[in-house]
């Protein structure tokens, strides 16, 4: 048996983290005693302890109290199509281990030695209404040691999720409510999967970080050119239409976020063409360039990584998972109407289809007896 998976183009991943996965890829190319001294210059917090306790039922969460399956989606697989919503036309496949709907069953937070989930958040810290900043981004970052693969998965900041000690609402709620920690509890026990550390970088700091990369060079539409008008305007830079901007990082935050004029699955191209872009500059920099650009952009992240586990991956990196497949996916992968739950826009999610096809992906050819469930 097999699901079908929407990816979303080559090397997709949100802009907002994409400053820091650029920078630390490139240190390989310098690493030394210098970059140990770099990454002091993060903002190191603790790591929380994992969040055993699933809500399994509505009486569990606080008011608005519902976590039903919207009646508009398909079960298991079975997309609907949203109407004028153009959806990715590459596609691949995930194989079904058998043993993953008996454990799903069980609604318990998984965990494997052989499977590394970091979690690379972009924060919203502009609202004063949520005193910690909402999570506009979030992405699941997962090395599969078994597979010898790494997967990338995109969840919805929109997905109608339980928050504990909260409403059930939005995912992206939970750190504007508690910080990093609730954020993290929130989608552990949303995905019945461990988080084993996270990664964060707030929207000035993004802008920060994209200029001292020198910018990014962008084919924008003649759509995109009028939705940004305010915004060139503001940076003095004239707009002519369709055409190749070199955007700063005050533009490219605004293009990478721009998602009214179509959809979605738009924007996440949006930030594909942005990341590539950073990706070619960093490739021609020079050696001290590189060596600026890392000083300036670490101090900008905040994570619960050590320096130790730091230094571990970037060598892991170099000597293994660079040449590892990268699998890409969005959560959820069925193609999903908005609902509108307390004021709030949501995506209610088919959630036993959605940790199907998630764990499928995670834990690919991950035998049993090397998975613990809390």
């Amino acid at each position: 048996m097999k699901l079908k998976n929407f990816i979303i183009g080559h090397k997709v991943i949100s802009a907002v983290i994409a400053a820091f996965l650029v920078v630390i890829i490139s240190a390989s190319a310098i690493f030394g005693g210098a970059i140990i001294r770099s990454i002091n210059k993060i903002n190191f917090v603790q790591k929380i302890p994992a969040y055993t306790t699933v809500p399994t039922n509505s009486s569990e969460t606080a008011e608005s109290g519902k976590s039903e399956t919207d009646e508009t989606t398909s079960a298991h697989g079975k997309k609907k199509k949203k109407s004028g919503e153009e959806m990715p036309d590459d596609i691949t496949e995930v194989e079904i281990n058998s043993s993953v709907i008996h454990n799903l069953d069980n609604n318990k937070i998984w965990h494997s030695d052989d499977v590394i989930n970091i979690l690379l958040a972009g924060i919203d810290y502009g609202s004063k209404k949520y005193p910690y900043g909402r999570s506009d981004s979030m992405i699941i970052l997962s090395v599969n040691k078994i597979a010898k693969e790494v997967n990338i998965v995109s969840l919805s900041r929109a997905a109608y999720s339980v928050i504990p000690g909260y409403a059930s609402t939005r995912l992206s709620h939970a750190h504007g409510y508690g910080d990093y920690p609730l954020m993290l509890q929130a989608i552990e026990i949303n995905n019945c999967v461990d988080i084993d550390n996270f990664v964060s970088v707030g929207f000035d700091d993004f802008k920060k970080a994209i200029d001292i990369l020198g910018g990014c060079k962008i084919e924008i539409t003649s759509k995109e050119a009028q939705a940004l008008n305010n915004a060139l305007k503001r940076n003095n830079v004239e707009n002519v239409g369709a055409g190749t901007y070199q955007l700063n990082g005050d533009l490219a935050l605004e293009y990478a976020r721009l998602r009214k004029i179509d959809t979605d699955w738009n924007r996440t191209e949006r930030q594909r063409k942005v990341i590539l872009s950073l990706i070619n500059s960093a490739k021609n920099m020079s050696m001290n360039q590189l060596y600026d650009g890392l000083d300036s952009v670490l101090s900008c992240v905040t994570t619960d990584l050590t320096r130790s586990e730091i230094v571990e991956y970037i060598y892991a990196s170099l000597s293994q998972y660079k040449n590892w497949p990268i699998n890409q996916y969005i959560i959820p992968h069925i193609s999903t109407p908005l609902t509108v739950v307390d004021e709030f826009e949501v995506l209610k999610l088919d959630k036993a289809a959605e940790l199907e096809f998630l764990h499928n992906a995670l834990y690919k050819d991950v035998p049993d007896e090397n998975i613990t469930l809390s």
